[in-house]
């Protein structure tokens, strides 16, 4: 650690010096992520600007339209937006949802089939089993509910009895 404090508060390592219009950045977790970070000096924290990212949905989905995830991953984050990172209430849980793992879910269901009776335990190893429960409840739903374009066109000659599922 001490050589990449020299390194960026010095911007020299060894011999080796920066060229002077060179930045140095670096990407990371915060310390309240729970993942395995190190407090910074207070010196090197001014070195740098700090910007903080959130995941946002709606670019999330569109970045997934143009990388093939999964259309039922991404109907489901459109329905639910705050499933793609929803706050941790359980840290001790080692999985969770996030971008990452929901790419993980997209490439789960391109592999195996929705009905494949280990799907939902696969899923749940990637954004945890409150997570994957909300989604199989919502693919549950998806041949239940009426299709709005059939309705609109006339096709469906009969809405669906319970209301939930219309």
């Amino acid at each position: 650690r001490r050589s990449s404090d020299l390194f960026c508060l010095d911007r020299r390592l060894g011999n080796y010096e920066l060229p002077s219009k060179w930045r140095i950045i670096a990407a990371g977790n915060t310390l309240d992520d729970g993942a395995i970070v190190f407090k910074m000096s207070r010196a090197l924290e001014n070195r740098f600007s700090h910007v903080f990212i959130k995941a946002d949905p709606h670019q999330w989905c569109l970045w997934g339209e143009k990388n093939n995830i999964n259309p039922w991953v991404l109907a489901y984050i459109k329905l639910d937006p705050e499933a793609l990172c929803p706050e941790d209430k359980y840290r001790e849980i080692p999985t969770f949802a996030r971008p990452r793992t929901w790419e993980f879910v997209s490439t789960d269901l391109d592999n195996n089939s929705i009905d494949d009776p280990d799907i939902e335990d696969i899923v749940a190893s990637s954004i945890s089993e409150g997570s994957s429960s909300k989604f199989f409840a919502f693919l549950a739903m998806r041949t239940k509910i009426a299709d709005a374009n059939k309705v609109l066109e006339g096709e469906l000659a009969t809405m669906p009895e319970k209301v939930d599922e219309r």
